[in-house]
């Protein structure tokens, strides 16, 4: 009788489902997100192919068992929602770089580096013609792919590719926005690698500079927001909690 009722429902009900789902996930609760993103992925199975629903529902599973530590099922939903990916957003547009870049990352965090780079590189170029050389979104992919280069210790590569990451988020973001600061600490942590001391440490200080007033400005917040959450902080009014170390992406956590 209900699976009667949910056919019926189906079109209007995807909606609703995701969205508690997205919601559910965001808020840490991976049952009731397990539940909503299931049921919306099973109603996706009735659409099209190019339905951005049915990529967006599989996406969304596999972002749920990442988030439970499942890093097996990841790969065969994201294969799954790449032609359906590509149907719905288009080959060439900046939304299907997105999710490449989002497949990139997986298999990075699973130190799978060649299928990482081929991902990653994809999304580069996409972005690149889409958007243009100075865009906060191409500055992405370069970071992306300069942590991993870093991985497999090709360190004078990743090196360019850091330059290259904050000269643009300089440009595009300014110096006081956390990714900017984010890649001069990844920057100062390659220069260390590289013996090269002095320019690793004026890097270093220069980010810790401007972390500071943002870890200060955040921690007055009444709760943590999304953005005092990635700048790596807590609320413990009135002093001021610090890291030992940046918060870094889960690439550049393999990097260390």
């Amino acid at each position: 009788m209900a699976s009667s009722s949910l056919a019926v429902a189906q079109p209007a009900d995807w909606q609703e489902v995701f969205d508690s789902g997205q919601e559910a996930l965001q808020g840490g609760d991976l049952a009731r997100a397990s539940e909503s993103l299931s049921m919306a992925e099973q109603i996706s199975r009735s659409m099209q192919q190019n339905d951005p629903r049915r990529a967006r529902s599989l996406i969304g599973l596999a972002r749920l068992h990442r988030a439970a530590g499942d890093y097996a099922k990841p790969e065969e939903l994201y294969r799954e929602a790449d032609p359906a990916a590509r149907a719905a957003f288009g080959p060439e547009s900046v939304e299907y770089a997105r999710f490449l870049n989002e497949v990139g990352r997986y298999y990075h965090t699973r130190r799978k580096y060649e299928p990482a780079e081929r991902f990653y590189m994809q999304a580069f170029r996409l972005r690149v013609e889409s958007l243009g050389k100075e865009h906060a979104e191409v500055a992405e992919s370069i970071c992306n792919l300069a942590i991993l280069f870093e991985n497999q210790m090709r360190l004078e590569k990743a090196r360019m590719y850091y330059e290259h990451a904050l000269s643009i988020r300089r440009k595009v973001l300014g110096d006081n926005d956390l990714e900017t600061v984010e890649t001069q600490e990844h920057f100062a942590r390659l220069l260390a690698k590289l013996q090269l001391s002095e320019e690793a440490a004026e890097h270093a200080a220069k980010a810790r500079a401007v972390r500071r007033p943002l870890l200060e400005k955040m921690i007055g917040e009444a709760s943590a927001s999304p953005d005092a959450v990635k700048a790596g902080i807590g609320i413990k009014a009135p002093e001021l909690i610090e890291q030992s170390e940046p918060l870094y992406s889960e690439e550049a956590r393999i990097a260390r």
